[in-house]
């Protein structure tokens, strides 16, 4: 026997420099929804310093609730 499943999800994400220096906001968000009445959603905000040109890191806190539990993680990159 086959199983199915569907879903679908929407979000977004943005970037906004601070002033004139070499730091930015980031944020970004979002929800799904999918078979079963599976429904989950996402958040965020970070700081992001551009080093030049070609090279920046980042680092922010994100929450995410879903139907298979809660992930809360603070990450860099």
């Amino acid at each position: 026997m086959r199983s199915q499943s569907h879903g679908g999800y929407l979000g977004m994400f943005g970037i906004r420099p601070i002033d004139d220096s070499d730091w930015s906001v980031l944020g970004f968000a979002g929800g799904s929804l999918g078979s079963d009445n599976y429904r989950g959603y996402w958040g965020g905000l970070g700081l992001s310093y551009k080093i030049n040109k070609n090279a920046s890191f980042n680092f922010f806190g994100m929450l995410s609730e879903d139907d298979y539990g809660t992930n809360n993680k603070l990450a860099g990159r």
